[in-house]
Formats: C-alpha cells, sequence, structure tokens
C-alpha cells in the first residue's frame, strides 16, 4: 500500500515540475516576445544629429533625382501620380526622409469609435504621466458617445473634398510677440482656427483674430463656455480626464483633479473630439523624440494640424522680439519674464527646433512679427 502511495506522490511531483518547466517557458517566451517588439518600437535617436541628420537646404540642387509631391495632409505621391489636392508641393527625397522619420498618417489623431481600445505600452505610458490610475475609459468614451460627442472624425474629408478645396490653418499660440501684430483678419482668413487653453480674443481682435474654431484644452485649462460651433478638443494627459469631461457635460460632480477644475463646461457636443492617447505618444517618440516629459499642449496642436490640413501657419509661437517670454494678454515682470519657457514638463528648446525645421523644409510657416 505504501509502495502505491509513493508511486503516486512522485507521480504527482513529476506532473508538477513539469507544469513549473512549462509556465517558466511560457513566461520567457512572452518576455521575450514583448522585448522584441519594444525595440521595433524604439524612438529615434536621441541628440541633435537625429532632428538633422536627413534635413535638406532648400537651396541646394538636388540634380536628377526623382521628386515627390506633397498633398496636404503630409500624403506623398510620385510625381507622374494625379495629385490627390490643390496643395501640392513638390518633396525632394531628403525632405521626404526626414518627414518619413516622424511622419505617421496611421496614426490617428481622434480617439474614437473605431480606436478605443489602447496598446499596452501606450497605456503603461499614459498612466505615468501625471502619476494616474488606470480606469476603464473605453466604457467612459461609450458614455460620451451615448450623450452626443461625435463616434467618428467630425473634420473628416472624402478624396473629392480633398481634391476640391485646400484646408488651411492656423496654430494661434499665446506668446506676447503678437502685441500690435495686426495679424487678426489674417487669422480669420484661415479654414481652422486653432487656439489653446484660455487665450482670449476679446479686445485683442485687432492681433489675434475673433474667430475660432478648436479649442485644445485640458481640465486645469479649460474655461466653462464655449461658443457654438467651436470644437472642444481635449488633451488627456491622464484617464481622470476623461472622466471629468463627462462629469463636465452632466452631473458636474468633479471640481479638482491636481487642481482646480470647472465643474461644467458649456460647448457644442457635436463639435466635441477627444484626442488619442496613441497619438500624444507617437508625437513623443517620433517628433520630441523623448525630449520632456510629454509635448506641451502647442506641440500636440501644431502636429494635430499637420494630419488634418493642407497648410499649416503658426502664430504667436516664441518668445518677442527682446526675449521675453509672455502671453500677449498679461503683463509680467522682466525678471519673470522665462518663467513659460521652462516648465519641468515640456522641453521647449526641442519643440522650437522640430517647428524651425518644419519650416525649412516648407511644410509649416511661422509668422514673426517684425515688432512685438
Amino acid at each position: 500500500m505504501k509502495t502505491i502511495i509513493n508511486f503516486r506522490i512522485k507521480g504527482l511531483m513529476y506532473i508538477l515540475c513539469f507544469l513549473c518547466i512549462l509556465a517558466t517557458y511560457s513566461w520567457l517566451l512572452v518576455w521575450s516576445t514583448k522585448a522584441i517588439i519594444h525595440q521595433m518600437e524604439k524612438p529615434l535617436p536621441m541628440g541633435e544629429k537625429a532632428i538633422t541628420e536627413h534635413t535638406v537646404d532648400m537651396d541646394e540642387e538636388i540634380g536628377t533625382e526623382k521628386t515627390f509631391k506633397f498633398n496636404g495632409n503630409m500624403s506623398l505621391t510620385l510625381e507622374d501620380e494625379e495629385p490627390q489636392s490643390k496643395c501640392k508641393k513638390q518633396l525632394s527625397l531628403p525632405q521626404k526622409r526626414w518627414l518619413s522619420a516622424r511622419y505617421n498618417s496611421n496614426i490617428a489623431p481622434i480617439w474614437t469609435e473605431n480606436n478605443l481600445e489602447l496598446d499596452y505600452q501606450v497605456l503603461d505610458w499614459w498612466l505615468t504621466l501625471q502619476s494616474s490610475i488606470g480606469m476603464d475609459t473605453g466604457k467612459l468614451m461609450h458614455k460620451l458617445f451615448d450623450f452626443g460627442i461625435p463616434e467618428k472624425n467630425p473634420f473628416y474629408r472624402s478624396n473629392k473634398e480633398i481634391s476640391e478645396k485646400c484646408r488651411r490653418c492656423a496654430v494661434v499660440g499665446n506668446s506676447g510677440n503678437l502685441k500690435s501684430s495686426n495679424y487678426g483678419k489674417e487669422i480669420d482668413s484661415h479654414d481652422f482656427i486653432i487656439r489653446m487653453n484660455r487665450a482670449p480674443t476679446t479686445g485683442f481682435e485687432n492681433d489675434v483674430g475673433s474667430k475660432t474654431t478648436h479649442r485644445f484644452m485640458y481640465p486645469e485649462s479649460a474655461i466653462k463656455y464655449l461658443p457654438k460651433g467651436v470644437s472642444f478638443v481635449l488633451t488627456p494627459f491622464k484617464p481622470l480626464d476623461i472622466k471629468w469631461l463627462l462629469s463636465a457635460l452632466t452631473t458636474g460632480e468633479i471640481t479638482k483633479t491636481y487642481a482646480a477644475v470647472p465643474n461644467k463646461v458649456i460647448c457644442d457636443k457635436s463639435k466635441i473630439i477627444v484626442i488619442n492617447p496613441g497619438f500624444i505618444k507617437y508625437i513623443y517618440d517620433r517628433w520630441t523624440q523623448h525630449n520632456g516629459r510629454y509635448p506641451s499642449t502647442g506641440m500636440l496642436a501644431v502636429i494635430y494640424a499637420l494630419h488634418e490640413c493642407d497648410e499649416v501657419e503658426l502664430y504667436g509661437f516664441g518668445a518677442d522680439n527682446n526675449g521675453n517670454w509672455h502671453h500677449y494678454w498679461e503683463e509680467l515682470p522682466k525678471t519673470l519674464s522665462g518663467a513659460f519657457k521652462s516648465t519641468g514638463v515640456h522641453d521647449s528648446e526641442w519643440e522650437k527646433t522640430i517647428l524651425q525645421h518644419l519650416e525649412k523644409n516648407e511644410f509649416i510657416k511661422i509668422h514673426i512679427p517684425s515688432t512685438s
């Protein structure tokens, strides 16, 4: 009897050992697969070389190299193909290499019904931005869809619409260099006028314009009222921001995150859009290349415009002519003039370099007034 029991015990031990070995092997296989995927998705090398190595001098002769057409929305086609947009430009191979190392048309800027599920690497990174806890953002987004915010991109254009009209976009920053710029009418002439956070227009119309189509905000920078037709663009830096948006449109129960936030927001719900966290990480990986903790709202707005527009023009970015960094609606002592440049979160110098290269390659135009 003892022999049979011992035999059975040994058999169970062998089975348990086999299962342990199998479990260890499976864990190693999963871990190595994730490591390979992570290696394949590594961003470009850090440092100035990474952002300049494929930059082309616009005066340089390209010779007999093939050129490409730049048809807005950063689409690239061979020279002898039918252009998709009236805003066609010629891209040289060096320009195309510089752009293709950064731009990815497969990354959707807007969080919609079609891309609700986040990649685990995006989710892990997103949760670190503002020390967040996880929550069911998919469920929250579905509640927002049920409430009436668009399930699809409300600014989507068909190929026919792209071919018939050039979409011109102005991204208006908050720099003090807009003072006395007289850019107002020029800004208002664009199809999209994108503004950030609480930047006012009333009283500054001559310099910054009076129209707004998009306002990029996060809960701590939000204003309580947006006129009808203005798109509230939520830039979610944490899952709680999605919950706050639902609360601000319904119960008003959330009044504080890490700072006080509006408990209610009145806006055109048919124009509300939420930036896809995967889009924020894509900018962090491919454009700002891990410089700073995450991209600024201004950087998000510029890259969003590159994805949605045919022509992109920037106003109100950078310091004024005296080198002071301040908001156009504020008067600050010169001793504090650099406070907005160094936030500890965003790398303003790196973002400035990216914008300079985008302008040098004629993908955007940056307006700097001669006097400010």
